[in-house]
């Protein structure tokens, strides 16, 4: 077992066969990233659409273990990050929700279980972001291989089983988690859980055909993965770090949560534990957007309401867009939107290639017809008279033989052969071009069956 970590897997998760995949890998290119490209389209639309940047409002919910049963000091962590969203993002970060198994008060399921219904109920709304925050002790419990898992967030790392000071400190997440996660809720939801077997909750999503939101989780850690609870190299240390450098950063004051999380990989002393965006909801096209709030920008709820979505596609002749090409096509979509008022906005969905093979394919059959004509045009095409060869035998009188005819089949010699006219080399070269501009005609309506339309 490694030092200063959160706390050990009773029961940990042993497939995830029906998982959702994270929502961006990092990688390194040098052409422009998934992430880069919807930052510069965004941009230009707020700048083009007079769109409000980011959120009209962030609200923030820390929850943490009070300290007189907590076996880890979270209290400095806390802190810190409640400063750099008041001061720098002006989030509202509401009051911090300690729970503690005092028998004098509630369950410590029922303090979490209220306190994020009472957030929701304060914040919720369209054009809004609900940032669930937790630092503390994270154990997967899962009581027997058919039945499904839980992630019980704890006071300490064996807190939970004796009851003798008051309730057990614990709470279950998955239970608590399902008031963020329905229909009801019209604002974004981002969830943020600084412990252990965080990631082993992506196993159940809620499948929601309507959906119109996001909700995704950043985990500071893979599936059955657990995390440092050392100041120094903590995943809330490298968070607080990371959203410091990317608003200080010219051009990324405005970054999605994918963008937060490279940045926070990168950290040398997080290598080891590689944190992860999940999404917990059915993928609506975009990340969550992390910007600072302009608290100057006047309210404009009621003309940016949005109840629909409406998905076009767009057929790009580029392998590849960069900003000057997406700035000018943002100005036209803009400029047709002014005589549209029903229009709220035009949201980056994705930039896909043409699969290579596809594209291959498409290039082979357009250079061997170009080829195949030119080669046509240079030869000769003979008249229908002459691409006809009808070969006469030769007559042959009945009093020719007096033998039966099976006797006359006997008395051939193997090496003769019925006598066929002669052909000329003109026209033998006319019939097998003919043969040849048919089978190529018809190949090439088999590849055009099946080659799939071009997107």
């Amino acid at each position: 077992m490694q030092q200063n970590n959160r706390t050990q897997g009773t029961c940990p998760l042993s497939s995830l066969g029906q998982g959702r995949q994270p929502a961006s890998q990092s990688h390194v290119s040098d052409k422009p990233s998934r992430e880069e490209m919807q930052g510069w389209w965004d941009s230009a639309m707020r700048n083009n659409m007079n769109i409000p940047h980011g959120y009209r409002e962030v609200a923030v919910l820390m929850i943490r273990w009070d300290s007189a049963i907590a076996d880890t000091d979270t209290a400095k962590e806390v802190n810190d990050l409640r400063k750099l969203l008041e001061g720098k993002f002006h989030f509202t970060v509401e009051p911090t929700l300690e729970l503690s198994n005092d028998a004098k008060g509630s369950k410590p399921q029922h303090q979490l279980g209220t306190g994020i219904g009472e957030f929701i109920k304060k914040y919720d709304g369209q054009q809004r972001l609900l940032i669930v925050y937790y630092t503390g002790h994270g154990r997967w419990v899962r009581p027997d291989m058919e039945a499904e898992g839980h992630l019980l967030l704890s006071a300490a790392q064996n807190s939970g089983l004796e009851k003798d000071q008051g309730f057990s400190a614990v709470a279950d997440w998955n239970a608590a988690e399902h008031s963020l996660m329905t229909h009801y809720v019209d604002a974004d939801v981002c969830v943020i859980l600084d412990c252990c077997f965080a990631a082993n909750i992506v196993h159940k999503s809620c499948a929601n055909e309507s959906n119109v939101r996001n909700y995704q989780l950043l985990a500071p850690s893979g599936p059955d993965m657990l995390t440092s609870s050392n100041p120094s190299r903590s995943f809330t240390t490298a968070l607080i770090a990371s959203l410091q450098e990317l608003c200080n950063k010219p051009g990324e004051r405005c970054f999605t949560l994918t963008r937060l999380n490279e940045c926070i990989n990168l950290k040398p002393y997080r290598r080891n534990e590689q944190s992860q965006v999940w999404n917990r909801l059915p993928v609506v096209g975009q990340d969550i957007r992390i910007a600072p709030l302009n608290r100057q920008m006047p309210n404009e709820a009621g003309r940016n309401l949005v109840q629909g979505h409406l998905t076009l596609r767009f057929a790009i002749g580029h392998r590849t867009l960069n900003k000057p090409k997406l700035d000018r096509l943002a100005r036209q979509l803009a400029k047709w939107c002014e005589f549209e008022p029903m229009v709220r906005g035009i949201e980056w969905i994705g930039f896909e290639k043409v699969p290579d093979i596809i594209r291959s394919m498409l290039l082979v059959w357009h250079y061997y017809r170009k080829w195949r004509r030119i080669v046509i045009a240079k030869r000769p095409i003979p008249t229908m008279g002459e691409q006809i060869l009808t070969p006469r035998p030769t007559p042959r009188s009945r009093s020719a033989s007096v033998l039966p005819s099976t006797t006359r089949k006997r008395a051939r010699s193997p090496s003769q052969s019925p006598s066929m006219p002669p052909v000329e080399p003109s026209k033998r070269r006319a019939t097998l071009l003919v043969a040849h501009e048919m089978y190529a005609e018809s190949d090439i309506e088999a590849a055009r069956a099946m080659t799939p339309p071009a997107a």
